[in-house]
């Protein structure tokens, strides 16, 4: 039968080993001086897809260095040019709509309004003539009741014609109303929005790097579809540099802000790369349970972050590195 191991057990024995192997003290010209292990980061950035499609063009590959805003990919949207397209021609329609409207009517559309009305007169008058002689006759019984209302039908449709057509007249003769160019007016806007809209889709299916740097990962190849959020590459300031060491609070005290440390790795035995403290973190990392005595409050362990000088590109991120603690006299 297994037996589970509790989880607060597993943590106290995972903070007394970090204590036990991030820090010590090194003899240094008869001084004692805090040192702490850890391992060298940059700032890393993803280049995430805002929109979805296939890559046309890739300009990268890993371990390039990039300038910020530099193309890196293009997608090819089909769907988005066709709405542009579609975009600028009902723009184009709705502004020539509204510039019509400001204008007011022309001279050539009252002239056929006039017409139109005294057309309507004409009609009117003949049919109002029918209706009075039917009339007369209707009333000494020459003419059915059937005959009579035919002829009043006659009237009655010829007056409304009448009544539209010098409503039309009074309206091209006044201009266009405020309401309908306001009208307008907000449709152009509507369709302008839109058309920014389609504008700022098609400008993120070209992808370009978010700051200077290094490209730290290819994840996609030009061919393949590229899904909205994505993730096309990853690319890392390697001067935004730093070392996260882990102190116990035993010794957090001896570490202040703008401290002077020497960082030293691996890869280049003898060169010391300059550092100093940028942040000592508020909160430990490890709090299994609350510490008691000496040896417990020696488990707690708090995040430091040592900014190191690394203009010629040199350190890599995870690469081990100690870390040792100067005294800023």
């Amino acid at each position: 039968m297994k037996h589970r191991i509790p989880a607060v057990l597993v943590l106290l024995v995972i903070a007394v080993a970090a204590g036990a192997a991030l820090y010590g003290f090194l003899g240094n010209r008869g001084e004692k001086a805090l040192a702490a292990a850890g391992t060298i980061e940059v700032t890393e950035v993803n280049v995430n897809a805002k929109e979805s499609g296939t890559l046309a063009e890739v300009r990268f590959k890993e371990g390039d260095r990039v300038k910020k805003g530099q193309v890196l990919a293009r997608l090819v949207r089909n769907d988005l040019e066709a709405q542009q397209a579609q975009d600028a021609a009902a723009i184009a329609r709705a502004r020539a709509l509204l510039a019509d409207l400001r204008k007011g009517p022309r001279p050539q559309e009252i002239r056929e309004a006039e017409q139109v009305r005294e057309a309507a007169q004409v009609r009117y008058d003949l049919a109002q003539a029918d209706f009075s002689r039917f009339s007369t006759l209707y009333a000494e019984r020459v003419i059915s009741r059937k005959e009579m209302d035919e002829v009043k039908a006659r009237r009655d449709l010829a007056m409304k014609d009448l009544a539209a057509a010098g409503e039309r007249l009074a309206l091209l003769r006044s201009g266009a109303r405020r309401d309908a160019v306001a009208a307008q007016e907000a449709e152009v806007r509507r369709l302008e929005a839109l058309a920014r809209m389609t504008a700022s889709r098609m400008r993120d299916t070209v992808m370009v790097s978010p700051l200077e740097g290094i490209v730290l990962s290819k994840n996609y190849e030009e061919g393949e579809f590229l899904p909205a959020g994505a993730v096309l590459a990853t690319v890392a300031d390697f001067s935004d540099c730093w070392v996260k060491v882990y102190l116990p609070s035993t010794v957090l005290g001896k570490v202040k802000l703008g401290q002077p440390a020497e960082v030293r790795v691996d890869s280049f035995p003898g060169r010391v790369f300059p550092g100093r403290v940028r942040t000592v973190s508020d909160r430990a990392e490890f709090t299994p349970r609350q510490s008691l005595t000496t040896e417990e409050r020696a488990n707690l362990v708090f995040a430091v972050e040592v900014a190191v000088d690394n203009p010629e590109f040199l350190l890599k991120p995870g690469m081990p590195a100690d870390v040792i603690f100067h005294d800023d006299d």
